[in-house]
């Protein structure tokens, strides 16, 4: 399980940069009638991927 945990972290770093680098090409983009949804849903999702990659960070942290 040690060894997964540090992939795992990785991959949900990557999915993170993904959503902040859409959600930047979005902040600067006008007039989409969509824009504020889909902000809206990036923003849970950075919620979902930051609470879990600390999750991962503390299990790390407690374990040694």
């Amino acid at each position: 399980m040690r060894k997964e945990l540090p992939e795992q972290l990785a991959i949900l770093k990557l999915m993170l940069s993904q959503v902040n680098a859409e959600w930047r090409e979005l902040a600067r983009q006008t007039g989409r009638a969509d824009k504020l949804l889909r902000l809206n849903e990036l923003r849970s999702r950075r919620f979902e991927l930051v609470t879990r990659i600390f999750s991962i960070e503390e299990r790390q942290r407690l374990v040694g």
